[in-house]
């Protein structure tokens, strides 16, 4: 009997992951990908209004065969975004916006500012 309850245990256990790989496929409506920065410039809008908000950037982020312009306000005294150029890191592209988890796990969505399709490269 203590054996049937420890395998219907492990047995349970396992649904949730089931039932997220079943969610994640092509039909699922949230799917990840790989996305690179490509560059970083600073936002002509920006304002400076002293420590109170941080810098705003347009920066160019390559997913597949796009190119994303997405404008992205860093928080106050956080002057990283310029040193992330070439950094891969996982997206969520929606039809107005691009979201992606910073460095300490929190999710951020900023806005598709514009979109472009690119021609695919030649392999090397």
């Amino acid at each position: 009997m203590k054996n049937a309850l420890l395998l219907i245990s492990v047995c349970l256990a396992g649904l949730p992951l089931l039932s997220q790989q079943a969610n994640s496929g092509a039909l699922g409506p949230d799917k990840w990908t790989v996305g690179t920065v490509m560059q970083v410039k600073e936002d002509p809008g920006t304002k400076s209004d002293g420590a109170s908000s941080g810098k705003s950037y347009d920066i160019s982020v390559k997913v597949g065969d796009t190119m994303y312009v997405v404008l992205y306000t860093a928080p106050a005294g956080n002057a990283l975004a310029p040193y992330r150029v070439g950094l891969d890191l996982a997206v969520l592209v929606g039809s107005k916006t691009l979201t992606f988890n910073d460095k300490l796990g929190r999710t951020r969505e900023v806005p598709i500012l514009s979109r472009e399709t690119i021609a695919p490269q030649p392999p090397q």
